[in-house]
This record gives structure tokens, sequence and C-alpha cells, in this order.
């Protein structure tokens, strides 16, 4: 960065950067609101380096989220949009800020364009069409979507897939995904809403995830949940 302050996409992605030392926990140096308060400068040097690069606000808009400046997150998600329509990881990225607030119709609609416009997108797309669906109680298709998004190191698409398997009342494939979750995940055996606030969602819906994890079969260690 010494040698390009002025790289707008350069911050963006410093931004990015920082933004998955806090939710991964890659930075043992350092401390989680430390990581968040520096995505949040890098994005914010990014779109004051140029205010017409999508990219920057797409990054503001993730990192605000993390921070929990909802308002903030949403003009900038906004503005993302309006500047590049069609860049299918914009779409897919402030789709899932609008799950994060609850926003579900928002959600699924930016989803389904992402997914539409790149035809060999990534899985991840798939997370934020999972949740509306399962939100929804329409669990054949939120299972359609958590077998596209199952990735086998994401804690989420791991929740996914068990969840939507006792959804649809196959105990035994949800079983077998609980007990794979509890051996890869232990910290979220332990305090599976510390884990789940890295994320943002709103309270009732990670509750509901975390019922749903219980149902499928996840021991987690504080069963008052």
């Amino acid at each position: 960065m010494a040698e390009y302050p002025e790289d707008s996409n350069a911050w963006a992605y410093l931004a990015w950067i920082y933004d998955n030392e806090y939710r991964y926990g890659f930075n043992n140096n350092g401390t989680p609101e430390k990581s968040k308060q520096k995505a949040l400068l890098a994005a914010k040097t990014s779109v004051n380096t140029n205010p017409q690069n999508p990219r920057a606000h797409q990054h503001l808009a993730i990192v605000a989220f993390l921070n929990d400046d909802f308002a903030l997150g949403k003009r900038h998600g906004d503005m993302a949009i309006t500047l590049n329509p069609y860049d299918p990881q914009i779409l897919a990225d402030i789709a899932w800020n609008s799950a994060i607030l609850g926003e579900w119709e928002k959600a699924r609609e930016l989803g389904e364009r992402a997914v539409k416009l790149n035809p060999a997108h990534p899985r991840w797309y798939h997370g934020v069409l999972y949740f509306y669906y399962y939100n929804a109680e329409d669990y054949e298709t939120a299972l359609a979507h958590a077998l596209e998004y199952f990735q086998p190191d994401v804690l989420l698409s791991y929740i996914a897939l068990a969840t939507s398997y006792e959804g649809v009342g196959d105990t035994e494939k949800a079983h077998d995904i609980a007990m794979k979750l509890e051996q890869k995940f232990p910290k979220f055996i332990e305090d599976p809403h510390a884990e789940l606030d890295g994320w943002g969602f709103q309270p009732d819906f990670a509750k509901k995830l975390v019922t749903g994890a219980q149902k499928a079969g996840v021991n987690f260690k504080d069963k008052a949940l």
C-alpha cells in the first residue's frame, strides 16, 4: 500500500483481508476488534480514493455490517449495485447483507440474479438462498441450495446441510452431518451463538439455525439454547 496509496481496488481487497481476519480468526497476534477497525478504515480509504469504484462501495458495505453500522452498509451496498448492477459478486455480497437484516425478498432476488449472471459462480452464492428458503420453511428448496453451498471447511455450510436434512425429515443424513460438524467445529459446540455473531444474523434467525442444528443431532455443551 505504501507504493500504491491511490489504488482503490488494493484498499478494497485489504479491507476484505481484514474482514477475514475477524470472521475466521486468521490473525492470532491481533484482536477481533482491531481487525474490524482496520477493515473499516481500509474500506473507507478505498471509497475516498475513488468514489466511482463499485468494488470500493461493495467492501465498505460488507465491513460496515461487520461493525454493526447497518445504515452505512445499506447506503454503500446500494451504491455498489447502482455503479455496477451486473457484477454477480457485488449482488451476492449485498444479498448476504440483506439476509443479515432480515430483508428476505431483497436477499432472494439479488442472490438469484447473482447465480444467473455467473453460470460458473462459486458455491457460497447459494448460502443466501439456503437462508431464504430455510427461513421460509421451504426445506426441499433449502436442501437443494445447501447441497450446492456445501464446502468442507465452512461451518455455515455444515449447518445448512444438517438443518435442511432435518427439515425434510431425513434424520439419518442430518445426524451424519451433525456428527461431522461436532468433530470439525468444536468452538461452535461450546458456544454456538458466539460463532454466529461474526456473521451478524438477526437474533431470531440465529436461534432458528442453532435450534435446527440441535434437532439435526448436534450436541451442544450448553443445553439451555
